[in-house]
């Protein structure tokens, strides 16, 4: 089936184990808008997690801009 799936154009992931991680990453890597239906919370948490992280990251970085900002 995977063989058929990649011979008419489709990207195939295969995971050894759980495909959480897999999912959330191929997911974010999509340079568009990308809807992942999945009743595991281990989905959601990640990409909330991943999310938090991100928005925690700009605002440092905004932070740290305006300190130096101030500094000078």
């Amino acid at each position: 089936m995977v063989n058929k799936l990649k011979n008419n154009g489709i990207t195939i992931y295969q995971c050894p184990a759980d495909a959480d991680t897999t999912i959330v990453r191929v997911a974010r890597e999509q340079n568009q808008t990308v809807n992942v239906y999945s009743d595991d919370i281990d989905i959601f948490t990640i990409s909330m997690w991943l999310l938090v992280s991100k928005i925690e990251a700009e605002i440092v970085s905004t932070l740290e801009t305006l300190l130096r900002a101030l500094m000078n």
